[in-house]
């Protein structure tokens, strides 16, 4: 009897990647994010964090050279939440989840159990299910959002800034409900929050600008002295102990299906 196995797909991969986002141009960025591994995107603002996200995310932006394959689905977490305010908190997850649901062989009452699991798990009570999104708190808002970007199954998880205006506490129970349902998917966080989110990460990405251009540094988060100084990002320059990472590894492997190319 021969045994099959499902096709192993990588984790995010760029490889010397340029792209043309507006007016600027980020240049050379090689980057792999392995599946269940989480990066952070750091850097004063105006450095095009957002930006690059929404290009990962195929939403927007030019490739100019290089490659960058994706694997999906992708879940997003937008910078303003993305939320669609005359729908309820449960309408907003079903938006996102019917459409995948055949891929999972789900009926809609399933696809609807889970969304309401997963805002419950996230903090959502059920009474505040069916409120109009114009309705919820700047916190039951944020993790909307989160929940939405979760419930489809994302192998490849983005995420701009989702700890803003948060407090401490509430920001590091945030990046934990992210450990806890993000799974096996690769995972970018775009984050202003260096000192609660860098501890939690292998590695980040400096992003600084210099007019219209954008460069990047792959950074061991280990090799940074803590505490995390947030001056040290926003002067756009690496702590003296920062170690750039600038390995570069062999061609990407073609994707089936399940991964996409920008």
């Amino acid at each position: 009897m021969t045994s099959s196995s499902a096709p192993v797909i990588p984790g995010i991969q760029l490889r010397d990647l340029s792209l043309g986002l507006g007016p600027r141009r980020l240049g050379h960025l090689t980057l792999e994010v392995a599946l269940g591994e989480t990066v952070a995107l750091v850097g004063a603002s105006e450095t095009g964090k957002s930006a690059l996200l929404l290009a990962l995310a195929g939403l927007e932006g030019t490739v100019c050279g290089g490659t960058a394959r994706v694997p999906r689905p992708i879940g997003m977490v937008f910078a303003r939440d993305g939320l669609e305010d005359d729908r309820t908190a449960l309408e907003n997850l079903l938006v996102a989840a019917m459409p995948s649901r055949r891929a999972h062989d789900d009926s809609e009452e399933m696809v609807a159990r889970r969304c309401a699991a997963m805002l419950i798990d996230l903090g959502i009570p059920e009474r505040d299910h069916h409120r109009a999104c114009a309705l919820l708190s700047f916190g039951q808002r944020r993790r909307v959002g989160l929940a939405r970007a979760l419930v489809v199954h994302p192998a490849t998880l983005l995420l701009d800034d989702p700890t803003a205006g948060l407090d401490p506490d509430t920001a590091r129970a945030m990046l934990e409900a992210i450990r806890c349902h993000a799974g096996q998917a690769a995972v970018v966080i775009a984050t202003q929050d260096i000192d609660v989110v860098l501890p939690s990460v292998p590695r980040c990405v400096v992003c600084t600008a210099d007019g219209p251009s954008i460069t990047t540094a792959v950074v061991d988060v280990d090799a940074l002295s803590a505490p995390f100084r947030p001056e040290a990002f926003e002067s756009g320059l690496l702590p003296r102990s920062g170690h750039v990472d600038d390995r570069r590894n062999d061609p990407a492997p073609k994707l089936d299906d399940a991964g996409a190319s920008l």
